[in-house]
């Protein structure tokens, strides 16, 4: 397999759907993530589900090899200290093994799913990683393209629509749509779209704002 992209976290909420539209225009990608193929998911010829650890590159380097591009979209909202689950491990630490890996390999480009200001009940610790992540990917040299939307909504995480729907109406006040608008909620297949063409561009790199994701997805 050459010229294909590598999805780390393919299976979770954007990951599964820059999946399903890399399939759906034809280009060959590996998911990886601790899951594999999603309960339910669809099965695309062109689609590798590879249940592996991100941190255990063993497992998974060998399909960084003639890889294209690789798309980091590990994350969570919520940390499980007891668990070993917080946003230092997965985010921060998961970035900077997958990103070293790519620089290893000389993969072309990597696509970082960051976050801009998002919810306004997004933790600080949340968005402290985030960046914290991304500069450490800077500092790597690599083709970078970093992803910042704001909430992300879709029907499978019903929870989003709600939060949608209320800023929607707190958008109504002309002072609040001011503040809220450039990191306005993105439905999740316009932000997996922005991130798949961020990933077969190489026109598309640097910081995209939700304005300039917008613009990518027409």
């Amino acid at each position: 397999m050459n010229g294909h992209i590598v999805v780390v976290g393919g299976s979770g909420f954007v990951g599964r759907h820059i999946c399903r539209q890399a399939g759906k225009s034809g280009f060959s990608v590996v998911s990886v993530s601790r899951s594999g193929k999603p309960a339910g998911e669809e099965e695309v010829a062109t689609t590798l589900w590879v249940a592996a650890d991100v941190f255990a590159p063993d497992n998974w380097r060998e399909y960084l090899t003639g890889c294209k591009a690789v798309v980091h979209c590990v994350g969570i909202i919520d940390e499980q200290p007891g668990r070993g689950v917080t946003y230092k491990r997965v985010i921060v630490e998961s970035a900077g093994i997958v990103g070293a890996e790519a620089q290893r390999a000389n993969v072309p480009k990597f696509v970082f799913l960051s976050a801009g200001s998002g919810a306004p009940d997004t933790p600080v610790a949340y968005m402290k990683s985030k960046l914290a992540a991304e500069a450490f990917l800077t500092s790597l040299g690599l083709e970078l393209a970093i992803l910042r939307p704001g909430l992300i909504y879709g029907q499978e995480k019903p929870e989003t629509l709600e939060e949608h729907q209320a800023l929607l109406e707190l958008m109504q006040d002309t002072s609040l749509a001011e503040v809220i608008r450039p990191n306005r909620p993105m439905a999740v297949e316009r932000v997996a779209y922005a991130a798949l063409q961020a990933a077969i561009c190489s026109t598309v790199k640097g910081i995209l704002t939700v304005d300039d994701m917008e613009a990518i997805a027409g």
